[in-house]
């Protein structure tokens, strides 16, 4: 009888990583190890909700936007061709294109945006006559101020007799108050000069 009642208390050996595995277990499915065993009813849990949360995302990042309305002709669409370099709308370019052009034409007005306009005016007069590389250039003057000036760019010495070739066979009703004013009073015009 005392052999009986001694192995009744002591208990069965268990295996410390399966208790862990078991335990692990446990706690994704919902169950606890100190409760009683019940009939379990279906436990939504964390891992269960994360894994449909992740389905949804990454079913919504393969379908993209094939689902979507796409836009169509005419519409609001930001449409680019090629890169695009900041600056203002409708505006030509004003960067320096080389080191040496001819400056033909001059504004020394009081207001800044005016002569802007005109430069650009001129600017683009040019350029519809042949001349691709005439854009208006804010240069520096003396006594330290600056005034917009019509610049047309050359490089080397075939283009420079080219462009001053087609600059002097220009028509003399040429739509700009300074062009001609210079072209008339310079004893050489066009007058080349190094662009700072």
């Amino acid at each position: 009888m005392a052999l009986l009642l001694g192995s009744r208390g002591r208990g069965r050996k268990s295996n410390g990583l399966w208790m862990f595995v078991r335990g692990l277990w446990q706690s994704v499915a919902g169950r606890s190890q100190w409760r009683d065993e019940r009939p379990q009813r279906l436990v939504l849990t964390g891992w269960v909700a994360g894994g449909s949360l992740l389905a949804v995302f990454a079913l919504g990042y393969l379908t993209g936007d094939h689902f979507g309305q796409r836009g169509t002709p005419g519409s609001a669409e930001l449409a680019t061709k090629g890169r695009v370099e900041p600056g203002f709308l409708d505006e030509p370019e004003a960067e320096k294109l080389s080191s040496n052009a001819f400056i033909v034409g001059l504004y020394v007005e009081a207001d800044a945006a005016d002569g802007k306009a005109h430069s650009k005016a001129l600017a683009k007069w040019l350029q519809g006559k042949g001349l691709a590389k005439a854009r208006p250039y804010l240069a520096p003057i003396a006594g330290g101020a600056t005034a917009w000036t019509v610049a047309v760019y050359y490089d080397g010495d075939a283009e420079f007799a080219a462009t001053r070739g087609k600059l002097i066979g220009l028509p003399a009703d040429v739509p700009d108050e300074s062009f001609c004013s210079l072209r008339k009073s310079e004893a050489v015009w066009p007058r080349a000069m190094a662009v700072q």
